[in-house]
């Protein structure tokens, strides 16, 4: 086999997506297959075809602009018309300092909202990255539409002397750099309660040691794969003074492959829920597609304080998010408590579609 034919078929097979629904080691296969192939193009870019490559996004740059920040605590500049944001301060009341997973559940819904009150929070949050094929699109589309968001990184991407570790590195740092947070996802998302302790430990620890390595700084946010965390595990979160953030809206972009669909059901799952914490993955171009519309549609129904008697959304950054649950928590002793009453008010409303939360969508 020729180096074109070695090097850009296994590429194409991981940037095409397929391998998406393969097993974990049948993936872990397909990225070493990829890293090998990067590394045997590196400096040869006129033997790699960019028809692999996924298309940009047909939407023109906005115009150069002094863009007011929203919080008090970060600050826009602007440079030959690039937007560069400063570190955000991130203090803010800490809610679940035990690290109880269900208590990080219920944490993740959002403030509680009495009757009139319509402002609705959001964050998103992206996992299992950073790919250098598909998160600068969706770093992109972020910088766009002036939102912050957090990514729940892999330490695997990250580590390592190949081009593409090379470019993960660097986007990750991108990403620092636009003000965005950066959270601790494990170094190969490992399930942590089917793993021995000592292990568990070290998915922990290997990828806060090379975040830290790679940004400067180590991660204050915990992500655990599957949402799921033992109680020795809650434990080591409460003594390394971790915070576990979770999410409440997801829409199972690892499958869909329609981003349409994709995109309203994320949009019936914010009415349901009035706000929450996104979850999407920046390793699929139709994420980066859906992210798109979604955002459209926030910014045509964004949270006017002129107007308090209409509903509208406020994109907020995580510690922000944090802040606003801690000042109006729900008053419901768990999750289920609060979904069971958000489905009998949408029974109410809508007598005749089946509650969002009722379509189980499977749980990265």
């Amino acid at each position: 086999m020729s180096l074109v034919s070695r090097a850009v078929v296994p590429l194409a097979f991981l940037l095409l997506g397929t391998w998406l629904g393969l097993g974990r080691p049948d993936r872990a296969t397909s990225v070493t297959m990829a890293r090998q192939a990067l590394t045997a193009v590196a400096g040869r870019r006129d033997l790699v075809d960019t028809k692999w490559l996924p298309p940009p996004i047909e939407i023109p740059p906005p115009t150069p602009e002094v863009i007011e920040p929203s919080m008090s605590d970060a600050t826009t500049t602007v440079s030959a018309g690039a937007r560069v944001l400063a570190p955000l301060n991130l203090e803010w009341p800490r809610s679940n300092p035990d690290g109880k997973i269900s208590r990080a559940w219920l944490l993740a819904e959002g403030p509680h909202h009495p009757p009139g009150d319509n402002h609705r929070y959001i964050t998103f949050t992206f996992d299992d990255g950073p790919f250098p094929e598909i998160t600068p699109h969706v770093l992109d589309v972020l910088e766009r539409h002036r939102v912050r968001a957090t990514f729940f990184v892999i330490g695997q991407y990250l580590e390592g002397d190949d081009a593409r570790s090379a470019m993960a590195r660097d986007v990750l740092r991108r990403a620092v750099a636009e003000g965005h947070l950066i959270g601790n996802h494990t170094f190969d998302h490992k399930h942590l309660t089917e793993v021995s302790r000592p292990e568990a430990l070290a998915q922990i620890d290997r990828n806060a040691a090379i975040i830290e390595h790679v940004i400067g700084a180590p991660p204050l946010f915990f992500r655990p794969p599957f949402g799921d965390l033992s109680r020795f595990l809650e434990g080591v979160m409460k003594e390394r003074k971790m915070e576990v953030v979770l999410w409440s809206l997801e829409g199972d972009d690892i499958h869909r492959e329609d981003e349409k669909a994709l995109a309203h059901e994320l949009r019936l799952r914010l009415e349901y829920a009035e706000g929450g914490i996104v979850l999407l993955h920046d390793i699929r171009w139709k994420s980066v597609v859906a992210l798109e519309r979604l955002l459209r549609w926030l910014e045509d129904h964004r949270w006017d304080p002129a107007h308090p008697e209409t509903v509208g959304y406020d994109i907020v950054d995580l510690p922000e998010y944090l802040r606003a649950t801690s000042a109006s928590p729900q008053p419901y002793a768990n999750r289920q408590a609060l979904d069971d009453a958000r489905k009998a008010a949408w029974r109410r409303a809508h007598p005749e579609i089946a509650p969002p939360s009722d379509k189980k969508p499977m749980v990265l």
